[in-house]
């Protein structure tokens, strides 16, 4: 799993999430149902925006940290750990965009399934 991580120059926590979206993406020729998909985007949805606020407290502990050293000329004891927390979001944030990805793919091709059925009835 390292060696596929690091040729694919991600972490490994994101290279998983886009493996296992690889893996559950269905065939082409598939039926997909369009409403699952709805419900998967929506759930993909509420993690973006979960990461969306992680984010922002994220960055208020990183205006902390260089008001501190801007102040005092000195790093704070925290720094390393706000530094581990911005890694963990920033690997969050690859697995969710991995599963866009792929849940935008599946729903795309859908789609065209579906338009070139109802073109096809139109003839």
């Amino acid at each position: 799993m390292e060696a596929g991580a690091e040729r694919e120059g991600m972490a490994m926590a994101a290279w998983l999430g886009v493996v296992g979206v690889r893996a559950a993406v269905p065939p082409v020729d598939a039926p997909v149902d369009l409403g699952g998909q709805m419900v998967k985007l929506g759930l993909v949805h509420d993690g973006l925006v979960d990461l969306r606020r992680i984010l922002r407290n994220v960055g208020g502990n990183l205006n902390d940290v260089a008001r501190h050293a801007n102040t005092t000329g000195a790093i704070a004891p925290e720094t390393s750990a706000v530094e581990e927390l911005v890694a963990r979001v920033v690997q969050h944030v690859e697995v969710n965009l991995a599963e866009l990805r792929g849940v935008l793919a599946v729903t795309r091709r859908s789609q065209r399934v579906v338009l070139d059925a109802e073109r096809r009835r139109r003839l």
